[in-house]
């Protein structure tokens, strides 16, 4: 299928029960439902809508060139809603819609696609997608769904249990990933325009009000629910639906999702040469934890892939870049990125794709760090932060402004626990 075959919906209430006027939540200036519509543009899609009952919401979207449906406000489900919003879009039977939530500003523009491409390969009227699950904590976890497959690929269950129940190694021990292949649902569904206004008229099932998991009533229903597992990269800590998980070394808040760090996260920018983006997004992610009551809790630190600068200090225009904004990076010298960096940090965040591949070409098998672009910590719908060096002054200035974007990025997920 081409990138213009899909449409995505964003279903946003102004008046979620847990945290009211979230999808206004500010990150780099900008409400969050409008990152969210940037990444769907950014996959590919043709359209990105988004499906609300407050005025609020749409007239923070007036001018932004992402289309607005006005919802009744009376919908149990955001599938409800956006089976309203196929009808005032007007789009076909066959027409694909993506359902991408709006609390979602770092959904990775692939999985947007991918679902899209699974919808349009099955021939189902749903489908979804699943990743690998490497660790006994997120097996069970009962805030991270579970998938079992058909050997088509189609659903067979969703759970929020360890299926399936792996009975020989639970009765020995159940501190240890067993041996087999369990996989975790990611919840961002694509569905046919007509699929979609047909599940919303289903009632909900048996199975869904016992494990309240919305895509039962389609099984139940005797519906085929197509799954892309492991067909693309999607960050394990940056669950679409339900609370995030707690990793070890981080527990939960006693007042609901948020988290409470008990131990330092380590995040690591890259670029090329370590003196123009990295040392630019080191200073402005120190200042931005700063500002949010962070410090010295998240420990970063920037290196370059490249071995051309090592020992240098940055560029003297990236110095009275950062300088202008009240950031001090003049005494940050290059260095390279080291094999034993992707055990040392949890996030190795890459300046641009080129990048991005030979931090991933270098990542020992066994390390843990994830190697990630930095600007899909950001929301502002582009993938790479544009190397200055040969630019002049604007050039810096763009480029700070996108990697203090990023930094805000960072913040938002590690304030929501979204790591």
């Amino acid at each position: 299928m081409t990138s213009t075959d899909f449409v995505v919906a964003i279903p946003a209430r102004y008046a979620a029960s847990r945290l009211p006027g979230k999808p206004l939540r500010l990150i780099g200036g900008e409400p969050m439902v409008l990152h969210v519509a940037r990444r769907a543009l950014a996959a590919g899609a043709r359209e990105a809508w988004v499906a609300t009952d407050d005025a609020r919401i749409a007239d923070a979207l007036d001018g932004s060139g992402v289309q607005v449906a006005m919802t009744s406000a009376t919908h149990a489900s955001g599938s409800d809603r956006l089976a309203e919003c196929a009808g005032i879009a007007g789009w076909g039977d066959d027409t694909i819609v993506v359902n991408l939530q709006g609390d979602e500003p770092f959904a990775p523009a692939d999985g947007i696609a991918c679902v899209a491409r699974a919808v349009a390969a099955s021939g189902a009227g749903i489908a979804t997608l699943a990743a690998p699950i490497d660790d006994i904590e997120t097996l069970l976890d009962p805030n991270v769904v579970k998938v079992v497959l058909a050997g088509s690929g189609d659903a067979l269950y969703f759970s929020r249990a360890p299926v399936p129940w792996p009975r020989d190694a639970f009765a020995v021990d159940r501190t240890r990933m067993p041996s087999g292949r369990w996989l975790r649902h990611i919840g961002i569904y694509g569905y046919r325009a007509s699929a979609l206004r047909a599940f919303a008229a289903l009632p909900a099932g048996d199975l869904e009000q016992v494990e309240s998991l919305e895509q039962l009533r389609a099984l139940e229903a005797g519906w085929r629910i197509a799954v892309a597992a492991g067909a693309v990269a999607i960050p394990a800590r940056g669950g679409y639906r339900g609370r995030p998980r707690a990793r070890a070394g981080h527990a939960p808040h006693a007042a609901g999702d948020r988290r409470v760090m008990t131990r330092t996260l380590g995040v690591l920018m890259v670029c090329l040469g370590n003196i123009c983006r990295s040392p630019m997004a080191e200073g402005v992610l120190l200042a931005r934890l700063q500002e949010a009551g962070l410090g010295g809790k998240v420990r970063v630190d920037s290196a370059a892939t490249g071995r051309s600068h090592i020992g240098h200090a940055p560029d003297e225009r990236a110095i009275a870049c950062a300088k202008r904004h009240g950031i001090d990076i003049a005494a940050q010298r290059a260095r390279a990125l080291q094999a034993d960096d992707f055990d040392a940090f949890d996030f190795i965040l890459c300046a641009d794709r080129t990048i991005l591949h030979d931090a991933r070409m270098r990542k020992p098998r066994t390390a843990h760090g994830d190697v990630e672009l930095l600007l899909e910590w950001s929301g502002v719908g582009r993938k790479d932060v544009p190397d200055p060096y040969y630019g002049d002054a604007r050039d810096f200035e763009k480029a700070f402004k996108l990697v203090d974007a990023a930094a805000l990025g960072v913040v938002e997920r590690i304030r929501q626990g979204r790591f």
